[in-house]
């Protein structure tokens, strides 16, 4: 009787029986690998969380701290005042504005056409900036140079037009910015302090268009200072320049108080 045939199927079978446990262990190490690695993933997300959230709140932390100093910060010493003066009768008042002003503020000057033969014979400091219609386009040669109405806009702290004329009223009520000086009020930030004192005839003063107008520029955030009829003739004068500056100067040195506590 021939034996080696049940020896050959013990072989086989023991054969069979490793790889059947080769390939069980194969499968075991391939997920132990696998759990590893998932393991590894998840520890290197929460990692990456932590450190995108503690990026985030230190940015935050940062944004908040800049915020607060610059909430906290001190104003300027000196206010940056632009100073305007339209064509009027009044506008031969305008150099003791600016002098009054000069005595507590940094100053330029905005003059349109009509306020020019006005000026004419008026003394003002040598420093004082004055600034026309035809400024706009000397500094301008192609896009990207500066454009002299957006640097006087973001320059200054605070506006004053005195003398405001009926005209220049007008345009303003109208968003019309056809000369240098409304083209700096229709890029305004009203956030800043806007203040007119107008100039006329009493006829266009009691006018309802006029008084539209100056419902108008309430409604955009700038103060008028009221104009003083006069006994001697048919005319409501710009106030005088002391009352002026003194009513600025309160008025924004109360706001920067609210602001920072001091001014």
């Amino acid at each position: 009787m021939d034996s080696s045939g049940p020896a050959r199927e013990k072989g086989k079978a023991k054969a069979v029986a490793r790889r059947t446990r080769a390939r069980a262990k194969a499968k075991a190490k391939a997920k132990a690998k696998a759990k590893d690695n998932t393991k590894a993933n998840t520890k290197a997300k929460a990692e990456a969380n932590t450190e995108a959230k503690a990026k985030t709140n230190t940015e935050a932390k940062e944004k908040t701290n800049t915020e607060a100093k610059a909430e906290c910060a001190p104003p300027p010493e000196k206010p940056r005042v632009l100073l305007a003066c339209c064509g009027s009768i009044c506008a031969a008042k305008f150099e003791r504005v600016c002098r009054h002003f000069l005595e507590w503020a940094e100053v330029k000057v905005v003059l349109t056409r009509s306020a020019l033969p006005y000026i004419g014979d008026q003394t003002f400091p040598d420093d004082l900036l004055a600034c026309i219609d035809e400024h706009e386009w000397l500094t301008w040669k192609q896009i990207g140079d500066p454009v002299v109405h957006i640097e006087l806009r973001e320059w200054a702290d605070i506006m004053v037009i005195a003398p405001l004329s009926l005209n220049t009223l007008g345009k303003i009520a109208g968003g019309l910015c056809d000369n240098l000086l409304t083209c700096i009020v229709r890029a305004w930030d009203y956030e800043k302090p806007f203040f007119v004192a107008p100039s006329m005839e009493s006829s266009e003063w009691i006018d309802s268009l006029t008084e539209d107008h100056a419902m108008a520029i309430d409604e955009l955030g700038i103060h008028l200072i009221p104009p003083v009829p006069q006994r001697a003739s048919e005319y409501h004068a710009m106030a005088q320049p002391f009352t002026i500056y003194s009513s600025v100067r309160a008025s924004y040195e109360l706001k920067m108080k609210g602001k920072y506590g001091q001014v």
